[in-house]
């Protein structure tokens, strides 16, 4: 059942941050069944899909979102600040689920500790050498599992790396059709 904010999200953003509803949808479920303590967005750009991470912990009733971005490329390619994501966390009632990190993904994750997030969500650089970092960073620092956006259509880079880190790690993530396609790796208990 969706809540009014939820409701209100879907209505506003149908095509959030370029996420189709079947994605944002799947991302939100997700966190409510696996009800992680922390969960890590690696790339905020306007913060839509911040919102439906933080709505997923705050009607879990427990958790903790830290975003991560540079904010080097967001909102039209010129240099901004979490500004912009920020303010909408906040108009959404959503700001004591949220932190922000403005830093480069990869040395943010290598700052991490291994196993320092239950679930790692990346949709930062699309290119093929930065999504590849990212997610082998993630896998290193995530508990339960790591989803990534944009494995179809527009980019190539994040599909390529999944694909080559899943054949030298010998893991399987699933591939999740949608507007740019998501890719999906949960650990085994």
């Amino acid at each position: 059942m969706k809540t009014d904010y939820l409701t209100a999200l879907d209505e506003q953003y149908p095509k959030a941050a370029g996420t189709s509803n079947p994605e944002k949808t799947l991302l939100y479920s997700l966190i409510r069944h696996i009800q992680p303590a922390t969960v890590l967005e690696v790339g905020v750009s306007a913060g839509h899909m911040t919102c439906w991470l933080a709505l997923a912990l705050k009607n879990n009733g427990k958790g903790h979102l830290t975003s991560v971005d540079n904010f080097s490329r967001a909102h039209g390619g010129e240099a901004d600040s979490d500004a912009v994501p920020r303010a909408r966390v906040s108009r959404a009632a959503l700001s004591p689920w949220v932190s922000f990190v403005t830093s480069d993904s990869v040395e943010y994750l290598k700052a991490q500790a291994d196993k320092s997030f239950d679930f790692v969500w990346i949709d930062a650089d699309h290119s093929y050498e930065g999504a590849y970092a990212d997610v082998i960073e993630a896998l290193r620092v995530a508990k339960i599992g790591v989803g990534v956006h944009d494995v179809y259509q527009l980019y190539d880079g994040p599909r390529r790396a999944c694909k080559a880190i899943e054949e030298e790690q010998h893991i399987k993530g699933v591939r999740i059709p949608g507007y740019r396609g998501t890719w999906l790796y949960m650990k085994e208990d």
